[in-house]
């Protein structure tokens, strides 16, 4: 409650050492991941496959103690062989779990999925189209497979009374999919999905792909397409970000543009007063957008030292300072489109449903 209670002032105030801990962290599991996607450039990035330690992940519970937790990273969290042991340590302490997973390792597992007590999973589906599916997300699994697992769920959380956990549909965009958004909203209530999150894709470092990624995705294509989706949301009864993409239309168009065009927005980050990121080697970065950037932006490490040093530290406020004054130096920070305020306190309430049940 003190950091629920204390947060306007850190918001209000952006003290280079905040007055209290992160509410909320992404912790990345493992980098290890069963597909090879279309839209992804962990490829890219990934040298050898990384597992968070067991010693770890209780380190990162008793010091920072987070009210919210996703457990997700550049891997696929379900590989790793302690998830559900993660999952039921953080919320036997009172942590709100979710995690992003592409849901193809939960076959025979759905009851354990529902034991865990985790909150939310959001679920990438990318496709109402088995062969869109396929050539989007290469390797392990197929939509088929996703789709079962969801229906299992579904039918299973109805049996056993039980609401968690809440499903999330996770659709990265594209031009190979985007006539697919709206059947697959319209499928949504079918899979037992509460509401559907259309991401945007990191563009700018993906030069030699944008021109198959984009292609004829422009400005005024895309609002008619998330004018429709908005209204077949509101038939099929869930909640979405769509509202999000069409006001901030201009700032997504010119990520996806030449990168000799872009241009950095001038919009205020509030992330390093209230999140962080930490990668499966336990490196702590200031934001969770830094899952996308290895090798930049390290504040220190949890197995080297005490997170409250690193989160208060000297690296830390170097980072806070320089955003306070409107300069962004990271790289990261160059390509975001920060969330406003009030986009921050929405995404919580309407697109995690999950972290306000229990159970």
């Amino acid at each position: 409650m003190i950091r629920y209670a204390l947060l306007p002032w850190n918001l209000a105030f952006r003290p280079l050492r905040p007055w209290t801990g992160p509410l909320h962290i992404q912790l990345e599991p493992t980098n290890a991941c069963n597909q090879n996607c279309l839209m992804c450039n962990r490829d890219r990035l990934i040298q050898k496959s990384e597992f968070l330690k067991a010693q770890g992940f209780k380190k990162i519970l008793e010091e920072i103690s987070p009210k919210k937790m996703n457990l997700s990273g550049l891997g696929e969290p379900f590989l790793h062989p302690k998830i559900f042991d993660f999952i039921r340590m953080a919320r036997d302490r009172g942590t709100a779990v979710t995690l992003a997973t592409n849901f193809t390792r939960l076959s025979g597992k759905v009851d354990e999925l529902i034991d865990s007590g985790i909150n939310e999973v959001k679920v990438s589906i990318d496709s109402a189209d088995p062969e869109t599916y396929k050539r989007i997300r290469k390797g392990a699994g197929s939509r088929e497979i996703v789709i079962s697992t969801l229906e299992e769920l579904k039918r299973k959380k109805a049996e056993r009374g039980a609401s968690l956990p809440v499903v999330r549909i996770n659709f990265a965009l594209q031009a190979a999919n985007a006539d697919q958004l709206v059947p697959l909203i319209r499928s949504a209530p079918d899979l037992g999905a509460a509401s559907i999150y259309v991401q945007y894709l990191d563009y700018v470092d993906m030069e030699d792909r944008k021109e198959t990624l984009v292609r004829d995705l422009s400005p005024e294509r895309l609002k008619t397409l998330f004018q429709e989706a908005a209204a077949a949301c509101r038939e099929a009864g869930i909640t979405h970000n769509l509202d999000i993409w069409l006001r901030d239309l201009p700032l997504y168009a010119n990520k996806m543009g030449p990168r000799r065009d872009f241009r950095v927005n001038s919009r205020i980050c509030w992330f390093p007063w209230i999140t962080t990121f930490i990668e499966a080697n336990g490196d702590v970065k200031p934001c969770p957008i830094f899952v996308w950037k290895r090798g930049v932006g390290k504040m220190g490490n949890i197995y080297e030292k005490p997170f409250h040093e690193i989160w208060r530290g000297e690296a830390y406020r170097q980072v806070r300072r320089d955003l306070r004054k409107g300069k962004k130096v990271l790289a990261p920070c160059r390509q975001c489109i920060p969330q406003t305020l009030g986009n921050i306190f929405t995404l919580y309430s309407k697109l995690h449903p999950g972290w306000n049940k229990k159970g």
